[in-house]
């Protein structure tokens, strides 16, 4: 995939053509996200002791699923 010397539409198709890197990418967010949540910031409880167990976790599969995205778009 070539981006050089394309406008922003052509550039948009391309990448609309990888939906399993888009999902990845949208799944990378999301866990990075959940993350970055602060404990303060959780509703309940057992919500942030959830968060706090499971952030590392989440951290790694986050990293992983933006890994994973970047290499289905790259190779697409």
């Amino acid at each position: 995939m070539d981006f050089t010397g394309l406008a922003l539409e052509d550039v948009v198709k391309e990448l609309g053509k990888s939906t399993a890197g888009i999902a990845a990418l949208g799944l990378a967010v999301l866990l990075l996200g959940l993350a970055a949540v602060p404990k303060a910031a959780t509703p309940g409880l057992r919500a942030a002791d959830l968060l706090a167990r499971r952030r590392s976790v989440m951290i790694v599969a986050g990293g992983l699923a933006l890994s994973v995205g970047v290499i289905i778009i790259a190779l697409s």
